[in-house]
């Protein structure tokens, strides 16, 4: 045995599953290649009842509760090894392959990424839902039409882009167009004109928050107006 403990000095895990192996064979050399997971879920219980006793400061001094975590924890390990023997695995394989891929994970970038969707989608939400508002309250659109008009234009895939430049001004400022009929855009020929009628209409919009508290009657009454006065221009 004190052989075996002078083998086992500063050796790296492949080197240690070796080492380790004929002992395990003579010791127990029946075992399932199951049993080894209950031993290594037993230590980490270990552990954390370790860990548990220090943060209630009972039963131990900090130094025995150190000395506690790190025998569980090499207990752990030990039975990981067997494990592996009994599966015919190199720990050490496993180890490295698993750390080449965890090393390559950003988890700084991965948060900042994930409340930068979170925000896009929110306010993505918020463009979609005004939208589906004012043209079905203020303009009477049915709701296939406009979702016909969404994907006509594709604005709802250009909302997943947060650099979108649709995001550079507030989402009723988008509906300009929509919101002037064919029929009065063939009557309005001169393109100067149908700019006055755009910037009428933005200054229509502009005026309202569009929310729970928006007077749809009154906007639809302002709306008529711009578009027949612009009508009568023509």
């Amino acid at each position: 045995m004190c052989e075996l403990v002078n083998k086992v000095n500063d050796k790296t895990i492949r080197e240690l599953q070796e080492t380790m192996r004929p002992w395990y064979d003579y010791n127990f050399p029946n075992t399932e290649t199951w049993e080894p997971i209950l031993g290594a879920l037993e230590e980490l219980g270990e552990l954390a009842h370790a860990h548990l006793k220090g943060n209630q400061g009972i039963r131990h001094t900090s130094d025995e509760i150190a000395a506690k975590k790190k025998d569980a924890i090499g207990d752990v390990i030990v039975f990981l090894i067997h494990y592996s023997i009994l599966n015919g695995w190199e720990l050490q394989d496993l180890l490295e392959t698993v750390v080449a891929e965890v090393v390559k994970r950003d988890w700084v970038a991965s948060r900042a990424e994930a409340a930068r969707l979170e925000q896009t989608t929110s306010l993505k939400q918020h463009y979609l839902e005004t939208w589906r508002l004012i043209l079905q309250q203020g303009a009477s659109w049915s709701p296939e039409e406009v979702e016909n008009w969404l994907q006509t234009i594709n604005l709802a895939k250009l909302l997943d882009d947060p650099k979108s430049m649709i995001y550079h001004e507030a989402p009723q400022y988008n509906l300009v167009d929509a919101l002037i009929p064919t029929t009065i855009l063939h009557l309005i020929r001169h393109p100067i004109q149908k700019n006055y009628l755009r910037r009428d209409i933005k200054y229509l919009l502009a005026d309202y928050e569009f929310d729970q508290n928006t007077d749809w009657d009154k906007f639809r009454k302002r709306l008529a107006y711009t578009l027949g006065i612009h009508c009568i221009r023509a």
